[in-house]
């Protein structure tokens, strides 16, 4: 386990699906703002996302993690949208094209 100050457990693995508060400050401290490229929505305004989704076996690590606002938050959990990571951290978020 990876612990912070006051020796909260910051890295859960599979034991619990939300992030806790102790891992959201962390994470927001890290992040500072929405982690969407181009958003500047400060971190405390947003939510926390794991970038793989518990669903598919994703872990409730800080490395797991992303900050993203209500708008950005919704647009990557909508199939009409695809996301990548891009080499600075940030989500490149986009609509995707007809087939």
């Amino acid at each position: 386990a990876v612990l912070g100050n006051h020796s909260e457990v910051l890295d859960l693995g599979r034991a619990d699906r939300l992030y806790r508060p102790p891992q959201r400050k962390a994470i927001r401290l890290r992040d500072r703002r929405c982690r969407a490229q181009g958003c500047d929505h400060p971190a405390p305004w947003c939510e926390t996302h794991h970038l793989k989704s518990w669903a598919s076996g994703g872990k409730t690590d800080l490395a797991n993690a992303i900050t993203l606002c209500s708008w950005h938050h919704h647009r990557i959990h909508d199939p009409r949208y695809e996301h990548e990571v891009l080499p600075d951290g940030d989500l490149l978020i986009r609509r995707r094209r007809a087939a």
